[in-house]
């Protein structure tokens, strides 16, 4: 009886260890699949709060203004008295960089392509109004959101070929070291794809170059850098109207497109977003349309 005894007890002893036991924490890259996408940082099911952005971490702080001497063409580096870049060697980059940033891009001139220079206006679907202009000036998380004067404005050029691929903007006046106008997979989204019934979601901001029609990837971005959380993004997402309305064409990360998307401003955190479900999404952080504004992107040709 005394041996069963102190079997018992030593049983209980164990249980309550173990239900007192504090939950392991998640590391940087926790949920990634081969270290490049699958279920992203911040898994919701182990946070008391949902937040759009991350709370209470030491935030670094960006460069804004002229583009990064590391991303000028040759002759703007020699109109400003640098030298040529170096040759890149692509043996010398990492695999991931590698896998991500080099898409099937035709180097050969395309003689049909067209150019375009200008500021992006933010328009209002309820009414068609312009309520801004995408800011040149990010947000404390990297992201961009809007201003009301033109002067203010994301000044973007890009080029689309006549094969109707999607392309990269870039920006000349946004943050320095991220002059890729992309899209970077949210904080509080559970997975990269924009999907109906899940609150997923992209923030535009600045990125490094990513592959043409590739699946999402970790590379190098601006929120990233910010806040040290590991999130996937796309750059050569964009695609341009007769019209010069431009649209985001997220690819999930079976290489689908979503069935439908919606771009909002959200006003509280000052970011532009797609997500594969507005009112999902709204529900989730408790945002009404006033504050999450549905919206629509248009180029203003300078």
């Amino acid at each position: 009886m005394k041996g069963l005894f102190s079997i018992v007890s030593a049983a209980l002893f164990a249980t309550a260890v173990i239900a007192v036991a504090p939950p392991a924490e998640l590391g940087p890259l926790d949920g990634l699949v081969d270290g490049a996408l699958g279920e992203i940082t911040n898994i919701l099911d182990v946070r008391d709060d949902l937040h759009f952005n991350p709370v209470d971490i030491e935030l670094k702080t960006l460069a804004t203004g002229e583009i990064s001497p590391r991303y000028m063409t040759n002759a703007k580096r020699m109109a400003r008295g640098l030298n040529p870049k170096a040759p890149v060697n692509l043996r010398d980059l990492p695999t991931s960089t590698v896998s991500a940033t080099l898409p099937k891009r035709s180097t050969a001139p395309n003689l049909n392509s067209r150019s375009y220079t200008g500021t992006v206006s933010v328009v209002s679907n309820d009414n068609s109004s312009v309520i801004g202009y995408v800011s040149a000036s990010p947000n404390k998380y990297g992201q961009y959101g809007l201003c009301t004067d033109v002067d203010a404005a994301l000044k973007v050029s890009f080029t689309v070929s006549d094969d109707s691929s999607p392309f990269d903007i870039t920006a000349s006046n946004g943050i320095s070291d991220f002059p890729f106008f992309g899209a970077i997979v949210g904080h509080a989204s559970k997975a990269v794809d924009l999907v109906s019934g899940a609150l997923n979601y992209v923030a535009l901001g600045g990125v490094e170059q990513c592959g043409l029609g590739a699946i999402p990837s970790i590379i190098s971005n601006a929120f990233s850098f910010i806040t040290g959380i590991s999130v996937a993004v796309e750059s050569a997402i964009w695609s341009i109207s007769d019209d010069l309305e431009l649209s985001l064409g997220w690819v999930n990360s079976d290489g689908s497109k979503p069935e439908s998307t919606d771009l909002v401003y959200v006003s509280t955190e000052d970011a532009l977003v797609l997500t594969g479900d507005l009112p999902v999404f709204r529900n989730s952080f408790g945002f009404s349309a006033d504050v999450s504004v549905s919206c629509s992107l248009k180029l203003v040709v300078s």
